[in-house]
């Protein structure tokens, strides 16, 4: 599950704009 955290984590660094809103809620 780590990993997984981890590789979403870079997904939200790179794709801000996209999951900005996903990751505030």
């Amino acid at each position: 599950i780590m990993e997984i955290l981890k590789l979403v984590k870079q997904e939200l660094s790179g794709e801000k704009s996209t999951l900005s809103p996903l990751a505030s809620h």
